[in-house]
């Protein structure tokens, strides 16, 4: 899914680790969920994180793809089922000035 990505000043490279379990979470404009290619529900959402957190433990990281244009009342609960299921490392992606967009 593309998505204009916010920009940010500063920030850190993300792990390249492949052994790291990971979660990419897409939040397009309308506020709509996608996870794996498939349009989900925040309960859906929920459900699926807790059990990934299940079978992968404290090491899942969710990375969060947002639309710059979507407002935090919308990523709010995103991060509320991270955290309801135990999830912590929670990134977001974004733009560093010069990689464009």
């Amino acid at each position: 899914m593309e998505l204009p990505l916010p920009h940010a000043a500063s920030g850190s490279q993300p792990d390249q680790d492949e052994q790291q379990p990971r979660l990419i979470v897409n939040v397009a404009g309308d506020g709509q969920l996608q996870l794996a290619g498939r349009l989900v529900t925040i309960q859906q959402l929920q459900e699926r994180l807790l059990t990934r957190r299940q079978i992968s433990g404290d090491d899942l990281e969710v990375r969060i793809r947002s639309d710059r244009s979507v407002l935090y009342s919308r990523i709010n609960p995103l991060m509320q089922a991270c955290a309801k299921a135990g999830i912590w490392n929670v990134t977001f992606a974004v733009y560093q000035p010069g990689e464009g967009n």
